[in-house]
């Protein structure tokens, strides 16, 4: 169900038109397929959008993984996110494409096989991408199903094991402490 403000609609109804048109540039085919996604709900359509863009396209494979994982959330689509991902860390985009790529991967691997086999990918986008909030958080929560059963007991655990790896590297930690 679509919650678009009066204003969003009215700049979705404009894109519809220019991509019905055949006139809509690359840009304005990846923004169609961004308010598909959010507030459109429409996560079927934002993907068809997505696919008809080149791949040249920078960010069209990273919304393309993203509405794989979180709107089709089947076993094919996260295989094909994370395939995507794979395909993008190849590439000689920047750094924050980089980043966001193994944060996406992380996210599928960790629904489709394992936590444990996620966490690389989440560590190195922090690594890439100190700054964001989402990669800290796909971490805490990997750790999270990680942990042995005391430490899963309190989530402030996680938190403090994330804050003592990622912000006290004069610590030289690469593992959480033990008892």
């Amino acid at each position: 169900m679509s919650h678009a403000t009066k204003e969003q609609r009215q700049t979705i109804d404009h894109l519809i038109a220019l991509v019905e048109s055949g006139l809509a540039a690359p840009q304005e085919i990846l923004n169609l397929a961004l308010f598909q996604l959010e507030p459109e709900h429409d996560g079927s359509r934002a993907i068809q959008l997505l696919k008809t863009l080149p791949h040249e396209q920078r960010m069209r494979d990273v919304w393309l993984a993203f509405a794989y994982i979180y709107e089709i959330m089947d076993q094919t689509a996260l295989s094909d996110a994370v395939t995507i991902c794979t395909e993008i860390r190849k590439m000689p985009f920047d750094a924050d494409v980089q980043a966001a790529a193994l944060m996406l991967r992380a996210s599928a691997l960790r629904h489709l096989r394992s936590a444990a086999e996620a966490r690389a990918d989440a560590e190195e986008s922090i690594q890439i991408a100190p700054h964001w909030v989402g990669n800290r958080q796909l971490l805490a929560q990997i750790l999270t199903e990680c942990a042995e059963r005391p430490l899963r007991a309190s989530s402030s655990n996680v938190l403090w094991l994330t804050r003592l790896r990622f912000h006290a590297p004069k610590l030289n930690r690469t593992t959480p402490l033990s008892d």
